[in-house]
């Protein structure tokens, strides 16, 4: 089994331009190509202000089975909740 650990900093990457929102379909390739079985999530934000269906498309690209959030905090870089999330 392949578990893999990844501070996604709410969607703020230095190679990649600052967002409003986190690029889920960055952080999607991203997975696919690290193809590991279990991922944590680290710092992951809610986008759209708390986006529950954001969790479902990400877990779809990524091609992960099973999902689960759990809220820390709000986010200071914008509207939506930052938490932990594992596929």
């Amino acid at each position: 089994m392949r578990l893999a650990t990844w501070n996604v900093h709410c969607g703020v990457f230095a190679e990649r331009p600052p967002l409003q929102a986190p690029d889920l379909a960055y952080i999607g390739s991203c997975l696919r190509a690290l193809a590991a079985d279990v991922v944590c999530l680290q710092e992951f934000m809610l986008p759209g202000g708390n986006d529950p269906a954001a969790i479902e498309r990400l877990q779809a690209d990524a091609g992960y089975a099973h999902a689960a959030f759990m809220r820390l905090s709000g986010s200071h870089l914008g509207p939506g909740d930052m938490g932990l999330l594992t596929l």
